[in-house]
């Protein structure tokens, strides 16, 4: 039911959905938007992290929402990337996840 000087969801959803294809997000992004009584859900699935912000601060701006559930996802980096590239916490890595160029883990005690 909609309140006196509501915008119509419809309308909403049009203009989430425009406003969020001006931010120029990658080409992997997929984000759909359904729109009820005002509140906007935005889910699918992003490529890169840095894009939630832009797409949330999008839907935002829209005049007429009242409240965004952001339920995005971002697409989990390739397997291959992931084996080839260990993250700073790996034992091959050295202080600030540098990679020590003989293979060898630094150790570290505490005195």
């Amino acid at each position: 039911m909609q309140r006196l000087g509501q915008v119509p969801d419809k309308r909403l959803l049009q203009k989430v959905e425009q406003h969020i294809s001006r931010k120029g997000l990658g080409s992997q992004t997929k984000i759909s938007v359904q729109v009820r009584n005002g509140d906007v859900t935005l889910s699918g699935t992003l490529q890169y992290e840095t894009e939630r912000r832009p797409a949330l601060h999008a839907a935002r701006s829209v005049e007429g929402v009242r409240r965004i559930v952001d339920q995005l996802q971002v697409k989990a980096a390739p397997k291959k990337w992931q084996q080839a590239n260990p993250g700073p916490s790996s034992p091959m890595n050295g202080p600030g996840g540098m990679r020590r160029r003989d293979g060898m883990a630094d150790t570290f005690t505490r005195r």
